[in-house]
């Protein structure tokens, strides 16, 4: 046999009261199992360590080319 095992410590239960908890423990993985959410796959490529958070350089900051004269 395979998979989970079920054992009974203490006491003589029916085959009725074995078979209701039986079904119950097989309805609650089926549950557990389906309700938990996949991971997406993971991305093909590298991800920063860090967010895209700091802001971009103003233009006024910015140095005129040597073109343009100062």
């Amino acid at each position: 046999m395979s998979g989970p095992t079920v054992r009974v410590v203490r006491g003589a239960p029916a085959p009725e009261e074995l078979a209701a908890l039986i079904t119950a423990l097989h309805a609650l993985t089926a549950y557990t199992c389906a309700a938990r959410p996949s991971l997406p796959p993971a991305a093909p490529w590298p991800r920063p360590s860090t967010p895209l958070t700091t802001p971009a350089p103003a233009w006024s900051s910015r140095h005129r080319p040597a073109w343009q004269g100062t």
